[in-house]
């Protein structure tokens, strides 16, 4: 079976070994996948670090406007989530869904943590630093 990774925009064939997620409460095979290979990895990197011009030039508001689809896109497959966290981990069903509202939680959190960080200030200027994943 191929399996493929999106990368800087594209779908692109695992060169990787592969694996497999397997449930502990059953033994029972979740899913099958590839790991990413040194090219991917690469291509992945190249691929953020071009996306990153493009990221800084972006305002606060814009940026913050990602993380709040990213957030609603969680909350819309919460269930979803949670399920899965417990298949593959084996924690309770309701451990799993703490872990989801604490990813939702989270961009709030962060939303806080920048603006006690960085107040305001006339001679002081934030920008964005670099990526993450």
């Amino acid at each position: 079976m191929k399996q493929q990774h999106y990368i800087n925009g594209a779908w692109v064939d695992s060169e990787g070994a592969g694996f497999a997620s397997v449930n502990p409460a059953d033994g029972a095979v979740l899913w099958r996948g590839r790991e990413a290979g040194g090219r991917e990895v690469a291509a992945a990197v190249q691929g953020a670090r071009k996306a990153f011009d493009g990221w800084r030039g972006l305002s606060l508001e814009e940026r913050w406007g990602f993380v709040t689809r990213f957030v609603d896109e969680v909350k819309s497959k919460a269930d979803d989530l949670a399920a899965a966290i417990h298949e593959e981990t084996g924690k309770p069903l309701w451990e799993s869904k703490t872990e989801v509202a604490a990813m939702i939680a989270k961009a709030e959190v962060s939303r806080r943590a920048y603006e006690k960080r960085t107040g305001f200030s006339e001679s002081l200027r934030h920008r964005p630093i670099g990526v993450f994943g």
